[in-house]
């Protein structure tokens, strides 16, 4: 993993790779939006955030976190509601919907004014129609359109499904998926993978990101631990690296 990643640093960042300290926002173009910033070794120490440009970044900074903390599970999942049981016990009075409970409706009412969410579902991008990219719950695809009805979108959000990080460039700037989408919407940071996951591997990253955000931390520096943590395990530490935390 490591040659992998000082490759993308050398192509990427090239010599301002050993400029960069402290907490770290990078506002790619639209076409490394997906790239896999956590392999990168200049930013492995950073707390690090992607933002789709710099005035959603502002806007997600002036948000304060505020309300419940809600935990869905989609069907199909090789750990069953395994990863939703053990995190969801870490916050008083979470709200956890699985099974035949979690349908596309009632989590969206959940999801509405939220301060956490996670969801624990494979998920599906839409290239040609990005906002009918979705996660799956037990009735049928909750859509990006959907949270669009929402009043309050959740502050953060934590999204273990593979693949729900992709987005579509449109132009040089702007990039269209299920994480630009809901940053548009008013969330204010989103956690999401940019390529397949190993469902087991992530039920052990999210107890890293969900120890640290239980404690107060920030994503970005939620984030950073749930990279630490999986440094000494070569399945864990790509697992955490296929995960970017976007917003502030």
């Amino acid at each position: 993993m490591a040659p992998v990643g000082e490759r993308l640093q050398a192509t990427v960042l090239g010599p301002v790779a050993g400029r960069l300290t402290g907490r770290i926002v990078v506002v790619p173009p639209a076409g490394l939006h997906t790239l896999p910033w956590g392999l990168l070794p200049a930013l492995a120490p950073a707390q690090l955030s992607i933002a789709p440009s710099a005035r959603l970044w502002l806007r997600a900074r002036s948000r304060q976190a505020a309300g419940p903390v809600v935990f869905a599970a989609g069907p199909d999942l090789s750990s069953d509601q395994a990863e939703v049981a053990a995190q969801a016990s870490r916050y008083a009075a979470a709200c956890t919907l699985s099974g035949p409970a979690a349908t596309a409706q009632t989590v969206a009412a959940a999801l509405d004014g939220s301060a956490l969410a996670h969801l624990a579902a494979h998920g599906d991008f839409r290239a040609d129609a990005p906002m009918f990219s979705s996660v799956r719950l037990h009735d049928g695809p909750l859509f990006l359109h959907d949270l669009d009805r929402l009043a309050t979108p959740p502050h953060t959000v934590v999204l273990s499904a593979c693949d729900v990080g992709a987005m579509t460039a449109v132009g040089m700037d702007e990039g269209l998926g299920l994480v630009t989408g809901l940053l548009g919407l008013g969330t204010s940071a989103v956690l999401a993978s940019t390529v397949p996951v190993n469902d087991l591997a992530t039920l052990a990253v999210m107890d890293h990101l969900h120890a640290a955000l239980a404690a107060g931390a920030s994503l970005p520096a939620a984030w950073l631990s749930m990279r630490r943590n999986g440094e000494a395990d070569p399945l864990l530490a790509a697992t955490a690296a296929a995960f970017t935390a976007w917003g502030c």
